[in-house]
């Protein structure tokens, strides 16, 4: 038997440090157990308190059949705890637990390199033949990360937790000694790092980040204290817009798989579908769309404009206003009859997902956080709110990530352009999952996401008098161009907001994600 709290401990690699939990490290431990979100899915009765957390290390700090240890950064920075439980010296078992208090280190891959050294020193050099765990079966990133390192689920009890009013399986997973097979699962765990595909080499789409401006016209308009807009419509490529973010981080696999043809689809007035068909001849690709739009439509857009200038292989699926019950299979049918007479002709076609909705175009907005919390920081804001249009709630979903994997204290407030609730709500949450499961951070719960359909008027690219209220505002008092689809409902939005007091206590960003040849062509029209 071992006293680990009397014997120091000092395990290394991999970028991490593990020592002895100390009675000086318990102000920290309580920090980061009374965050609601470090211990959404813990079982503690909160808040803990510094004089009952002392009173039990003292009563446990002798034991036997325990070892509490610190994770820290190779920079001797505290993020976090673990540790084994029910030492089990007569069957060589034991339970483990692990919590990441540092929320910017969520995603990092920190919490699975200090489980990989807990379990080889648990295993090498304690000699124990098994190490086990429960969590709850909603704790995606935990049972993410405990599949990686080579743990088995063993079962599931069912119903076991009540979690709020709402009953929840608890599942335990296992993993043995022979299981463990150190050189490979460290293997995987770098393998893991930097795990999103480069930018392509001599194709940056983007060449700088976007600018952020004070609105400080509007401000006295709107009565706020404080108004910015991150200008994406000011990236560099063809009219700008959000999507080039989503092509730099969506491209390189079509690169890695040798295509020569990028097809995607969206709407007539579609940025997407443009900037793809721009990227895909700056990268020597043919560019093949399969747009969509209302029967009887007669002007051309800006942006389908554009794509014949490009020379776009385009297709066209109309529908009916009133009825769009199956524009999604007739839209799919056209996508695969276009593929397939590429293949034919000897081409490889890649399909970009509309409106970039993936995990590489959702991940570029966690990326795009960082770029816009640095330039907030340097305004002096560290904490503040973000208004944006929700289409698909990619955007959204990556930004949510972002902020949630920095730990940073920001608030979003999504304006949804089309998509009613819950619908809205729900594909958003779809969107974050593919990110959460990779950075190792909680998926949202609906409750968690502020999106409103309240200003979507009659649908998709149809103004309402509040947008038009925004746009003709934004044009006037800061010389910003605004569309009708997305930007305008979403300044509308955040202006109504600000007016009914739902929002302004806090420095507000208003994210401009394009849709400069929309509004074009509404001052042409």
């Amino acid at each position: 038997m071992t006293d680990f709290m009397n014997k120091k401990i000092e395990i290394k690699g991999l970028g991490v440090y593990l020592r002895n939990f100390s009675e000086a490290d318990i102000p920290l431990k309580v920090q980061w157990i009374n965050d609601p979100e470090v211990s959404r899915y813990l079982h503690y009765d909160l808040p803990l308190e510094e004089e009952k957390t002392l009173s039990l290390f003292k009563q446990v700090k002798d034991k036997e059949d325990r070892c509490d240890l610190i994770v820290q950064t190779d920079e001797g920075v505290p993020v976090g705890i673990l540790g084994l439980l029910n030492i089990d010296y007569k069957n060589h078992s034991a339970e483990y637990y692990i919590t990441i208090g540092e929320k910017c280190c969520w995603g990092q891959g920190v919490g699975t390199k200090a489980l990989y050294l807990l379990l080889q020193w648990a295993f090498e050099g304690l000699g124990l033949d098994k190490i086990w765990a429960t969590t709850r079966s909603s704790n995606l990133p935990s049972l993410s990360m405990m599949k990686k390192i080579g743990f088995s689920v063993e079962g599931r009890l069912r119903q076991e937790k009540l979690i709020g009013a709402k009953r929840e399986d608890i599942i335990r997973v296992g993993l043995l000694r022979d299981e463990f097979k150190a050189d490979s699962v460290k293997q995987r765990i770098l393998s893991k790092q930097n795990n999103y595909i480069l930018k392509p080499v001599g194709s940056d789409l983007l060449a700088a980040s976007s600018p952020l401006i004070k609105l400080s016209n509007l401000v006295h308009e709107i009565q706020v204290s404080s108004l910015y807009v991150k200008r994406d419509d000011l990236l560099g490529r063809v009219l700008g817009g959000n999507k080039l973010r989503k092509l730099e981080y969506i491209l390189p696999k079509a690169i890695e798989q040798k295509a020569d043809t990028l097809i995607t689809t969206g709407s007539f007035e579609s940025n997407h579908v443009c900037l793809t068909a721009a990227t895909a001849k700056m990268l020597g690709m043919h560019p093949a769309m399969v747009l969509m739009g209302p029967q009887g439509q007669q002007e051309t857009t800006l942006n389908e404009r554009i794509q014949r200038k490009l020379g776009a292989d385009i297709r066209v699926v109309y529908y009916d206003s009133d009825n769009r019950q199956d524009l999604s299979k007739r839209v799919d049918q056209a996508v695969q009859q276009l593929t397939d007479e590429l293949i034919e002709k000897g081409r490889k076609p890649f399909f970009v997902p509309p409106a970039g909705c993936c995990l590489e175009g959702t991940y570029a907005f966690v990326e795009a956080f960082d770029e816009l919390h640095e330039q907030m920081l340097q305004n002096g804001h560290r904490c503040y709110d973000i208004v944006l249009a929700v289409g698909t709630g990619s955007t959204f979903a990556g930004l949510w990530c972002g902020a949630k994997r920095r730990g940073a204290d920001v608030n979003l407030y999504g304006v949804s352009i089309a998509r009613k609730n819950p619908r809205c709500v729900q594909e958003t949450i779809v969107a974050a999952k593919r990110v959460c499961d990779k950075l190792q951070i909680p998926i949202p719960l609906p409750e968690d996401l502020s999106i409103t359909d309240e200003y979507i008027g009659d649908g998709y690219a149809k103004p309402t008098e509040l947008s038009q209220q925004a746009v003709q505002m934004a044009l006037e008092k800061e010389g910003l161009l605004l569309d009708n689809t997305y930007t305008g409902k979403a300044m509308g939005g955040m202006m109504d907001m600000i007016h009914k007091g739902e929002i302004g206590s806090r420095p507000i960003v208003f994210w401009h994600t394009g849709g400069v040849a929309g509004a074009i062509d509404s001052l042409i029209c």
